[in-house]
Parts: C-alpha cells; structure tokens; sequence
C-alpha cells in the first residue's frame, strides 16, 4: 500500500471540491497531487487483489460443484478439499478493515464478511432503485434530466 501524503485543511477542501465535480482544478500543487495517485493507485490495487480472490472463489465454488456431481463422495471430498487449500492464502477484508486470509478465518469472521457484502448489496439496490425512479419520473414528465423536472415544478 502507497502511503498517502497528509493533507493541509486548504488540500483536503480542494480535494472534496475536485471529488464532487471530477474537475482536475489547474492549481493543484505536488503534495495533493501525491495524495490523488496513492489514493487512485491504493484504490485501484485492492480492487485488483480483490478480483484475483474472486476468481479463485468462483474457480472453488465451481469445481467443488463439479466434483460433487461426477465423481465419488471420498473422490470428491478429496477434490473439495485440494480446491480449498487453493483458497487458503487468499484474503479479503472485513468491515473494519482487518485484512483474513480464508485459511485462518474464522466463523465469526466469515459471517462478518457476509453481513459486510450483504449491507454493501443493499446499498447497491438503493441506487439502483433511485435510478429507476429518476427515468420513470423522466418519461412520466417527458423531459431530458431531473434539472428539467425541476426547472417545470418552479
């Protein structure tokens, strides 16, 4: 992990400015541009990490699928168990950020790993769902966007 810079007040309101309207402004100096790259590079590396685990986890949920259902049960304990042991030096992360790797996780912390992406999904579902209200109240209205909408109410 790249180490981000600490901020002055004036950085970090410079920073939430540029975050919200996604505008580079011309006057960033070294220091918050270092703070953008880590954070850009720190971001994009744990989704990285976080896609290699996934495809081993879909990789192991596949094959003990597939074990299960073409060979024999001591067989396929034994294939279940060789798909395991690739998982084992994976990690992921938990809701607080402790990083576990899934050979020493517990069944606590598999369960906190569960609640953590189950709150993430809901969040999704949320904007997912605002979206969806946000076209149906565009057609309905027969505008281009919500700023039209709101330009017709005023």
């Amino acid at each position: 992990m790249i180490r981000q810079p600490n901020l002055t007040q004036t950085q970090q309101d410079q920073f939430d400015r540029m975050a919200l309207t996604g505008v580079l402004e011309p006057n960033v100096d070294r220091v918050l541009l270092e703070y953008i790259a880590a954070r850009w590079l720190n971001e994009h590396k744990a989704k990285n990490d976080r896609r290699v685990v996934r495809t081993e986890e879909k990789r192991v949920a596949r094959k003990r699928y597939d074990s299960l259902q073409s060979v024999g049960k001591a067989a396929a304990q034994k294939a279940v168990k060789r798909a395991w042991q690739s998982l084992l030096n994976q990690s992921f992360v938990l809701e607080d950020g402790t990083r576990v790797t899934w050979g020493l996780a517990t069944v606590s912390e598999h369960r906190e790993r569960v609640r953590f992406l189950e709150h993430k999904m809901d969040g999704m579902q949320n904007t997912i769902d605002l979206h969806l209200e946000a076209i149906r109240e565009i057609e309905s209205v027969g505008v281009q966007n919500l700023v039209d909408i709101v330009a017709v109410a005023a």
